[in-house]
């Protein structure tokens, strides 16, 4: 019995065959593992696993989009108007979820949200990330939990969250705006705004009622003149039931009689 070589057992995997195109897929497999990744890469797909981690990523969030201290130095000089926000996540919802890309995201989204949510109250300023705090806390979350029996048990237990206190800054230094002022100042344009013209609106919408109205009654008179007409004319038709039972009914005449024969 002779015994393959190495040379031999590699040619007989030919491009074509099931066993290449299996060891195609392992190649492309291969090149997927962490191992061949670059560390940006790894980065990017690796999970965030402790709370740590996540403030530790949000703080680093936060001061990317913060104010310098050149310019919070002018804005307290100037005395420009603070606004303060905060927001919390959920620890237990981004452990071993998200990413450390897809979190900072978050925190960059939300940070936004909270600086239009201000610019559409006070419009007439920039708002800008003055100051933030990231703590971790926990809050107790009851649960009732009720048996086949119908008995009831409350249970508590730990909850940690991030919370988010962030302060912004208008860098055009500009005055509050009042609500109330902006409420009187529309109501004072639509006061000087001419109203529509209501009158010819209702009177179009009447003479419309109006002309339903007219086509309903005549639809309702030719629906009555035509039952009218099918009752005259069963009145007039005669009835073969009661003709017949008549003939039924009449006696024999006497000259109508057929003799007897013989």
């Amino acid at each position: 019995m002779t015994m393959d070589t190495v040379e031999d057992k590699v040619s007989n995997v030919t491009p074509d065959s099931p066993e290449a195109r299996l060891l195609a897929k392992v190649r492309a497999k291969r090149g997927d593992t962490s191992l061949m990744r670059s560390p940006e890469e790894r980065l990017a797909i690796r999970k965030v696993m402790n709370a740590a981690q996540l403030a530790s990523e949000a703080r680093r969030v936060l001061a990317l989009n913060c104010a310098s201290k050149e310019d919070l130095a002018t804005y307290r000089a100037q005395g420009a108007r603070l606004r303060g926000a905060d927001f919390k996540f959920r620890v237990t919802n981004l452990v071993g979820m998200v990413t450390i890309p897809g979190w900072a995201e978050m925190v960059a989204n939300q940070v936004g949200a909270e600086e239009k949510y201000l610019s559409v109250r006070q419009p007439n300023g920039r708002w800008t990330l003055a100051a933030f705090e990231v703590d971790e806390v926990d809050r107790e979350m009851t649960h009732t939990i009720t048996d086949l029996d119908g008995s009831t048990e409350t249970l508590s237990e730990p909850v940690p969250y991030l919370m988010f206190s962030v302060v912004f800054v208008d860098a055009l230094n500009n005055n509050d705006i009042d609500n109330r002022h902006v409420r009187d100042l529309v109501q004072r344009v639509e006061t000087q705004v001419p109203a529509p013209p209501v009158q010819s609106v209702q009177s179009g919408q009447a003479g419309i009622i109006l002309q339903m109205q007219a086509q309903l009654a005549a639809q309702q008179e030719q629906m009555q003149a035509l039952v009218a007409q099918l009752a005259e004319q069963a009145a007039a038709k005669p009835a073969r039931g009661r003709r017949r039972k008549a003939a039924v009914e009449q006696p024999v005449q006497a000259d109508d009689a057929t003799p007897p024969t013989d």
